[in-house]
């Protein structure tokens, strides 16, 4: 995908401020567009985990809190 495809070249070659302007005025003027917003907004959850993972050593699929949600679930059902 475009946003994808922008990630990973900007990891391999600088990319100028001046393009990182064009490409934001461009994906704002699309905003309506709604496969855009949701690629934005899976490539943005992707990022989130990526980064969690690579610079906390943290599995955002493991989190402590969803597992106490998990059990309090189970502990209603079972009621």
């Amino acid at each position: 995908t475009l946003i994808v495809a922008w990630i990973k070249g900007n990891l391999n070659v600088y990319i100028s401020r001046e393009l990182w302007d064009d490409l934001l005025s461009v994906l704002s003027s699309l905003t309506c567009w709604e496969e855009l917003v949701t690629e934005w907004s899976l490539t943005m959850e992707t990022l989130t985990k990526v980064l969690a993972r690579n610079l906390y050593s943290l599995d955002l699929n493991e989190l402590p809190l969803d597992k106490l949600s998990e059990q309090k679930q189970k502990k209603h059902k079972g009621k």
